[in-house]
């Protein structure tokens, strides 16, 4: 039985076309997950396929995808969407970026995010906060994926989506702190472009886009 799994895994792999990634789920109708386990595994030590993170392979001679085309893709086989953090957004434009283990006012949380040390930085993912390594990308790099509502995501990596979870990650209290000079000029867009989007951004920050877009 396993040997006609083998086959099996082995024709599906030969169809995809190079720089194509494909996942361990992606292999279970062909197979226990155990005998799908072993036969991957198999695979990537005699360097048919590389693994790229754990259930995430692609065939040999193919380009690398990068690091976010990965996070995405191990996302996408779960049902989950994956996009840049809003503090790793609001560093690039400018914007006071909330610490860990405290709110952007600067006061404690009740329930401080662990102090877990990840390389890079982290993304938002729809769904609990979790991370994974990914091979053959800085012997291994440990990516954070912080758990987001599926409104902060819905934008996703357009300007308009960058320029919401900036401003959302900052919280009320900061956001209506800031001057409106700042807030203008760290926009990636227009404000009269994002009130178009308002549906996806708490009133705090709608409210405040419509006044500053007068």
């Amino acid at each position: 039985m396993s040997k006609s799994v083998a086959l099996s895994v082995r024709v599906f792999i030969e169809a995809l076309p190079k720089n194509t990634m494909f996942g361990t789920r992606q292999l279970l109708h062909l197979g226990k997950r155990k005998t799908i386990d072993n036969i991957t595994y198999s695979l990537v030590k005699t360097k048919q396929i590389i693994r790229l993170a754990w259930g995430v392979f692609i065939k040999k001679g193919s380009k690398l995808p990068s690091r976010r085309l990965i996070l995405q893709f191990k996302n996408s086989l779960f049902g989950r969407k994956t996009a840049t953090h809003g503090s790793t957004v609001a560093r690039n434009l400018g914007l006071p970026v909330a610490s860990r283990g405290r709110d952007a006012t600067g006061k404690k949380k009740r329930a401080p995010i662990p102090q877990k040390q990840f390389d890079g930085q982290p993304f938002c993912v729809s769904g609990g906060s979790t991370s994974f390594k990914i091979f053959k990308h800085d012997d291994g790099e440990c990516k954070q994926l912080i758990g987001t509502c599926e409104r902060k995501l819905y934008l996703g990596e357009q300007q308009e989506g960058h320029a919401v979870r900036a401003l959302w990650q900052m919280k009320k209290a900061r956001f209506e702190s800031l001057e409106d000079e700042r807030i203008l000029a760290s926009l990636p867009v227009p404000a009269s472009v994002l009130v178009e989007n308002a549906a996806w951004m708490p009133a705090w920050i709608s409210d405040r886009l419509h006044a500053l877009s007068e």
